[in-house]
């Protein structure tokens, strides 16, 4: 292995996680506005190989991710995929993705500097506790959100759409914000 851990400076600030979850809502609600907008129903469910089995699967998966970790950082171990009791239409969980992706957001931007280098024990939901930083924690969250949300685009390509998919990368995200 050609791998080195470096030493951990903690040069993460409070900023770099505001603009990180400032980005992942901006691309979830890409993601959103794509799908509200082009796919209906019966597509999202439809079956496509991937991780998880179909659109509406895979942005439960971010949901759930989203909201296991937001309520660890509030201090709460779920004990349960959130998305598992979730009975209402499509729509409806898209708009709870969005709702928490902004739950997220709001955490983070309210949260004092401190906040991100303090360390947090939960529960996993297979029972098993961890300690870890916040700043790992927001990281792993953004980064896994941003792997299923590229899944999400080849998923959409799979389902024959070719044109207005959403470009969700952090740089053109960084783009637009300084235009």
């Amino acid at each position: 292995m050609i791998f080195t851990f470096v030493a951990d400076n903690n040069l993460m600030t409070r900023n770099h996680f505001v603009d990180l979850a400032t980005f992942n809502a901006w691309a979830n609600n890409k993601i959103f506005d794509f799908i509200t907008l082009n796919i209906n129903a019966d597509l999202l469910d439809k079956e496509i190989v991937s991780s998880f089995p179909s659109v509406n699967k895979t942005i439960f998966h971010i949901w759930d991710a989203e909201l296991i970790w937001l309520e660890r950082l509030r201090g709460v171990s779920l004990k349960n995929f959130p998305s598992k009791t979730f009975t209402g239409s499509a729509l409806e969980g898209l708009k709870k993705f969005i709702e928490n992706t902004n739950q997220l957001l709001d955490t983070v931007s309210n949260s004092p500097e401190v906040f991100f280098e303090e360390n947090i024990s939960f529960s996993a939901l297979s029972g098993e506790s961890y300690t870890q930083e916040v700043s790992a924690i927001l990281t792993h969250v953004i980064n896994h959100s941003s792997f299923h949300r590229g899944q999400l685009i080849m998923m959409f390509r799979q389902l024959g759409f070719t044109e207005g998919i959403p470009d969700t990368d952090f740089i053109i995200y960084d783009r637009e914000k300084h235009s």
